[in-house]
């Protein structure tokens, strides 16, 4: 998809994130481990306003600082070289929805506390250009109003 197509579609994308972000915390005080069910439901949101949102990807997101709390309860649970442990420590398991080959992302900054500078409420860009998304999965779940 070329730049141009991406960019006629970006406005309306962002309106629908930002207002399906700002409904979710009128439903729940917080984002904070809701990636999964808020990214189920912005997908059902742009899927009935006619974009193809059927994938959500499972992946990590790379912090600038370690989230220790999260890495000790997952990792007796995986077998880690010291490298690796050591890397796992600035990545959070996450999820969020892509549509040809844009990454949608309204919970992301429930990160920020891990970040150096704010990440933006409403994240979207080329799954290419954003280095901070690792993608682990990208299969079909089901879309659905959670809130």
């Amino acid at each position: 998809m070329n730049w141009y197509k991406i960019s006629a579609r970006l406005s309306p994308l962002e309106r629908i994130a930002k207002e399906t972000r700002r409904y979710i915390l009128t439903q729940i005080p917080s984002l904070d481990d809701e990636c999964l069910r808020a990214s189920r439901h912005l997908a059902q949101v742009l899927i009935d306003n006619g974009y193809n949102a059927e994938n959500i990807v499972k992946g990590v997101f790379k912090t600038d600082k370690p989230d220790l709390e999260a890495y000790e309860e997952w990792k007796g649970d995986i077998e880690l070289d010291d490298n690796e442990a050591e890397s796992a420590k600035f990545t959070a398991v996450h999820y969020w929805v892509q549509i040809d080959g844009l990454v949608v992302d309204i919970t992301a900054s429930q990160y920020n506390r891990f970040m150096n500078s704010p990440i933006s409420d409403v994240t979207i860009g080329n799954v290419d250009s954003l280095d901070r998304y690792i993608i682990q999965e990208e299969y079909y779940i089901e879309p659905r109003i959670m809130f």
